[in-house]
């Protein structure tokens, strides 16, 4: 089952980048003119109150391992606070 889970998760990431790129290439210079910037947060599981709602919720052990909202919104905060010479298409955050 974890196989058929991470090539779900792998083509969801895929389509994200897709529409991603696909927006930003029609439109380079009025996002650029807007200063709006997109980008592409793949993650592994994140410790939310959805996973309870799995079929078999995680152990508390398992959630202690997964990522942290915290985690996604510490990169959040990093791309924002970026300068604007600086420029993040995506960011792959993963537990050890």
């Amino acid at each position: 089952m974890v196989g058929l889970l991470g090539s779900a998760r792998e083509a969801r990431e895929a389509g994200r980048r897709e529409l991603w790129r696909g927006n930003y290439a029609d439109a380079p210079a009025v996002l650029a003119r807007a200063r709006v910037d997109g980008v592409v947060l793949c993650s592994s599981d994140i410790n939310t109150p959805l996973l309870d709602k799995r079929q078999h919720p995680p152990s508390a052990e398992a959630r202690a391992r997964m990522l942290q909202p915290d985690d996604i919104a510490d990169c959040a905060w990093l791309v924002a606070t970026l300068p604007s010479r600086a420029v993040v298409e995506e960011i792959s955050l993963s537990t050890r």
